[in-house]
């Protein structure tokens, strides 16, 4: 398990290392569907910190807050370390690979749709800001492809 500032950061460093940078949105979303997968994939979840649900989908506040500055703009921060698991880049990156080329608004449609973990927690606004729970998360059958 990742906190979440370590998937950020490998994710940013790699859309960059293939010439596609990401916004705040997308990297939110490209977080999110990874931590679904990441569940598919090995039976736990991969990022420690909570998703909550947004306006454009679920969002981890803490790494919101740390890009908000660039707006809608791309992310031009570049880290160059890597702390993930040599044994888990070929799951990053190619998924991160499969995310990116959606967009960020496929991705926001995809989060959005009915019946999925965003979907029941936000509740047309009421759950503004609640906690998706890991166990919520976890059922998330998104077919992304």
């Amino acid at each position: 398990m990742y906190n979440a500032i370590q998937v950020a950061h490998y994710i940013i460093d790699f859309c960059y290392s293939i010439n596609r940078p990401v916004s705040n949105l997308e990297l939110q979303k490209i977080m999110y569907f990874l931590q679904v997968l990441f569940w598919r994939e090995y039976g736990q979840e991969l990022i420690r910190e909570d998703f909550c649900a947004w306006r454009y989908g679920p969002v981890i506040p803490a790494i919101y807050n740390m890009y908000s500055g660039y707006g809608g703009n791309l992310i031009k921060n570049r880290y160059g370390n890597n702390d993930i698991d040599f044994n888990h880049t070929t799951f990053f990156n190619k998924y991160i690979k499969v995310l990116e080329s959606k967009g960020p608004w496929t991705l926001v449609d995809l989060t959005h749709a009915v019946g999925t973990p965003w979907y029941k927690v936000y509740a047309n606004g009421s759950g503004d800001g609640y906690v998706i729970s890991k166990a919520l998360i976890k059922t998330d059958a998104t077919q992304i492809s």
